[in-house]
């Protein structure tokens, strides 16, 4: 347990170190990241939420977070197809307008209260 605790610590502070370098020579192209920049910057963010965040805590998070994406998608679903049927064979998009703008309220759930999509 204690050498995966010290890989994982310096697996943290090369990213951080490396990222630091990016973050330096990056300063000259106005903000914008190459491929490259974006891949090492998530995967840091990967490796300091790793070890950071205890198991117990990422666990809680994600049932949350699918918690939230099924509300959203039952949300949809109850939106959707409780319609009147007046209203969908005067225009048969309605319904999916409908669901495809009620959806993405468990994605804003997840977002806003900070929940773990992993």
């Amino acid at each position: 347990l204690l050498s995966s605790l010290a890989g994982s610590i310096l697996l943290v502070q090369r990213f951080r170190s490396r990222l630091v370098s990016i973050t330096a020579s990056n300063a000259s192209n106005m903000g914008f990241k190459t491929p490259g920049e974006v891949y090492a910057a998530l995967e840091l963010a990967g490796a300091t939420k790793c070890h950071d965040m205890p198991w117990h805590r990422t666990l809680t998070q994600g049932f949350l977070a699918g918690l939230y994406i099924s509300f959203g998608a039952i949300s949809a679903i109850t939106a959707a197809y409780g319609l009147p049927s007046q209203w969908i064979s005067t225009g048969p998009g309605l319904r999916s307008l409908v669901f495809g703008s009620v959806f993405p309220v468990g994605i804003i759930l997840v977002i806003f209260t900070g929940a773990e999509l992993l």
